[in-house]
């Protein structure tokens, strides 16, 4: 978020599009870790049962999180495309 702010003056001055860069590569993490909230109670090892509802739940949430995050991210990304950095 912070680069979001900073980054579109560099954008105007280069040309660069560091902003949309910067912003799409955050999305394609974001998706990774996603994936892996999303799959992560599929992988736990051991005797987890009695705890699966939460574990479940829990991963469900952050894998939404990410997906929010990522929608935002990739928003981000192409207004930085659309616009050059020098309109204010």
């Amino acid at each position: 978020m912070q680069l979001g702010q900073i980054l579109p003056y560099a954008d105007c001055r280069s040309q660069l599009h560091a902003s949309a860069i910067t912003s799409f590569i955050g999305a394609a993490l974001t998706i990774a870790s996603g994936l892996a909230s999303w799959l992560s109670p599929r992988m736990v090892i051991g005797d987890i049962e009695e705890h699966r509802g939460n574990v479940d739940f829990g991963s469900a949430v952050s894998a939404l999180s990410a997906g929010l995050f990522t929608f935002a991210l990739l928003m981000q990304g192409i207004a930085a495309m659309v616009l050059t950095g020098c309109e204010k």
